[in-house]
């Protein structure tokens, strides 16, 4: 049995620049978009687009690659990259990594938060809602999630509860807590994920806006998370 062979983006001589230009827009990347994705300044990726710049830093190089998810030597284009690689980055988001205070902020009604407040970022293939961001499980919700990590959050859109799914929920004047949402017919009950381990029914004064779509565990975090 014969099977067809994956096509390939071949070697080439290409300086990084093309490179990089090539990866974006196979991404349908904006220069603003690879900037916020491996946190470099603007200066530094327009240097390397406009190939002003052909011997960046190691620690670019790396960035970069990491965050297309091609080795180096992809990158450079010495080696070739597979179409399977390439049709990877043409899905996926962008998210600002979010502190909790932070969030009442982006899930404003006009959500245009200047993009200069928003230090890291994170990538995923998902392709997720505009104003989706990411931000660090509160410490008592551990437990619950078996660890410490990053949430990603997609914005709530007015779409229908599904059974288990973890909310974020304005509990009271952007005072935001995460649940665990329960149906029962039409009405929808909010459980605590840590002790105790209330079941209350969504008040009127309560408002669902996220919910949480993957959750990332990391061993290095911010000691600011609490």
């Amino acid at each position: 049995m014969e099977f067809e062979s994956a096509s390939v983006m071949e070697p080439t001589d290409f300086p990084i620049g093309k490179m990089i230009r090539i990866l974006m827009n196979e991404a349908r990347m904006t220069e603003a978009d690879l900037c916020r994705g491996v946190n470099l300044p603007q200066t530094t990726i327009n240097r390397l687009l406009s190939c002003q710049t052909n011997d960046p830093r190691i620690s670019t190089v790396v960035a970069i690659a990491k965050f297309f998810d091609v080795t180096i030597e992809q990158l450079l284009g010495s080696e070739p990259i597979l179409s399977l690689q390439m049709s990877k980055m043409v899905k996926g988001s962008i998210l600002p990594i979010l502190a909790w205070e932070q969030i009442a902020s982006r899930l404003s009604q006009d959500g245009n938060m200047s993009e200069n407040v928003y230090v890291q970022w994170i990538k995923t293939e998902k392709t997720l809602n505009p104003g989706s961001f990411a931000t660090y499980n509160p410490t008592s919700t551990d437990d619950f999630f078996g660890g410490h990590g990053l949430l990603l959050i997609s914005p709530y859109a007015d779409s229908e509860v599904t059974d288990g799914q973890i909310v974020l929920v304005d509990l009271n004047e952007n005072n935001f807590g995460l649940r665990q949402a329960f149906k029962e017919g039409n009405d929808v009950f909010l459980k605590r994920l840590f002790s105790p381990f209330e079941i209350n029914p969504l008040s009127e004064v309560q408002m669902i806006k996220g919910y949480v779509v993957e959750m990332r565990k990391y061993l290095d975090l911010p000691k600011h998370v609490s």
